[in-house]
């Protein structure tokens, strides 16, 4: 990678950068390029309580800024884009379950939509201004999810970036509407921004509401484990620090204006991703339940809008020079042993009503 294409000495907004891929990607650029300059903005709803534990050694290691507030306020956009601006803007921010968007749909358009437009348009007014910084890219985090449902079986065909949005969720409906917002932006007033579509995220810094980081959560606490009924769906799961490469990728050789699918190629339903948790700790659980692994999960019925599959074809970023470098049985292995070591980081999130316990277990992200 070229030295001027690099994101060393570069200011770095980013929005949601206390969820999964937010932290993550944050870690990297921090730890990668020790010129960096990140600040965070974060509304901080559940799921992100036990940021703090890492929070103040970001603070005190590497230059970082934290604000907590809603995208959709003026005065934290005000306080967000004060000084002179930014290089690159990376829009992680929103409600990402498919359950709590389906029990609370006006959060989902809020976080999803208002949010994602309130801060193109704060791009749009200060690209140009007078001692501000050239605003490089806009890198906004959308999901495969937006083109709708495929079929089981061999016959499938990938999706690709031009493939129409067909969403089928209150979620994936919010987050096509934002996807075609930054669209917008981008054609009709020249913010110069990148779309993301990925699959399945998995890895530290989780919260233990995905299928995955509950899984390890239930497993360590002696719960049991409920999986839908339709536990043959299939997902495509990439580690979230192959994400973070992908998307460090996009911001410094990404094309302006265009969308690229970021897929691993691995394919697990939920019934096989349980059972490889399981196997990787199967003398905790013999210990627990002293009994087969069917002891540990529970059968349930499943929820609206449960999709299929999900499949992308991602040879558009492949031809940057990105490849994903983690298989998922390392991946699997490596996440849960890091829930094993940081009890503490999980425990610390509030408690989970039984109902939406299972409605958790969806492994949709």
């Amino acid at each position: 990678m070229n030295q001027e294409r690099t994101l060393n000495g570069k200011r770095i907004l980013v929005t949601g950068g206390l969820g999964c891929i937010g932290s993550n990607f944050i870690h990297y650029i921090l730890e990668k390029y020790p010129g960096i300059h990140v600040t965070n903005v974060d509304v901080r709803q559940f799921g992100f309580v036990p940021h703090h534990m890492h929070e103040q050694t970001l603070k005190k290691k590497y230059r970082y800024n934290y604000i907590h507030g809603d995208l959709c306020h003026p005065r934290v956009l005000t306080n967000a884009f004060g000084g002179d601006g930014f290089d690159y803007i990376v829009h992680f921010a929103a409600e990402s379950h498919n359950s709590r968007a389906e029990k609370d749909p006006e959060r989902a358009v809020h976080n999803n939509i208002s949010a994602t437009l309130a801060l193109l348009e704060r791009a749009r007014q200060v690209m140009g201004m007078k001692g501000w910084r050239t605003l490089q890219r806009l890198l906004y985090t959308s999901t495969c999810e937006v083109y709708g449902e495929q079929e089981l079986g061999d016959a499938v065909r990938p999706f690709v970036e031009g493939d129409p949005l067909c969403p089928r969720t209150k979620y994936n409906i919010t987050k096509a509407a934002a996807d075609q917002m930054v669209q917008v932006y981008s054609r009709d007033h020249g913010v110069p921004t990148i779309i993301s579509r990925c699959s399945n995220i998995y890895g530290k810094y989780q919260a233990p509401e995905k299928l995955i980081s509950k899984a390890a959560r239930d497993l360590f606490s002696g719960e049991r484990m409920t999986l839908y009924k339709a536990s043959d769906h299939l997902r495509e799961w990439t580690h979230v620090l192959d994400k973070c490469r992908a998307l460090e990728l996009l911001l410094t050789h990404g094309a302006l204006g265009e969308v690229y699918n970021i897929g691993s190629g691995e394919e697990r339903s939920a019934e096989q991703v349980v059972k490889g948790v399981l196997g990787i700790s199967s003398r905790e659980v013999d210990a627990r339940y002293g009994g087969p692994e069917e002891n540990f999960i529970e059968i349930v019925d499943g929820r609206r809008g449960h999709d299929k599959r999900y499949l992308l074809k991602s040879s558009k970023i492949q031809q940057l020079g990105w490849k994903p470098e983690i298989s998922f049985e390392d991946g699997l292995r490596e996440t849960i042993l890091w829930y094993a070591d940081n009890r503490p980081w999980w425990e610390a999130f509030p408690p989970v009503d039984l109902e939406r316990s299972k409605a958790i277990l969806s492994p949709v992200s």
